[in-house]
């Protein structure tokens, strides 16, 4: 809730004091809420994480592309999609 509030301090602030280690779905929430307010620093770290846990998750990859995108950074979005992940229709990222 905190991320789709655009509250990302404290977002990671929760994540670091949580007395388990964050899985994909907290790292993926997050992500998807870096899309949703453009937040490439926190986004990036989000898909690190990410990659740590779940090395060929299409989602990540797409996420981070539009991320990327939306920053005008399209090198970096059309390398993001030459990783070779594929997407499979109609499989919903957000």
């Amino acid at each position: 809730m905190l991320g789709r509030n655009g509250r990302f301090d404290e977002a990671l602030g929760m994540i670091e004091k949580m007395p388990f280690k964050p899985d994909v779905m907290i790292w993926m929430t997050l992500l998807a809420s870096c899309k949703l307010h453009r937040n490439l620093d926190v986004g990036k770290l989000a898909a690190d994480k990410l990659m740590e846990l779940s090395e060929r998750d299409s989602a990540r990859y797409v996420l981070m592309s539009n991320i990327y995108a939306m920053h005008g950074e399209c090198h970096d979005a059309r390398r993001m999609d030459e990783v070779g992940v594929t997407k499979e229709a109609g499989e919903k990222l957000d």
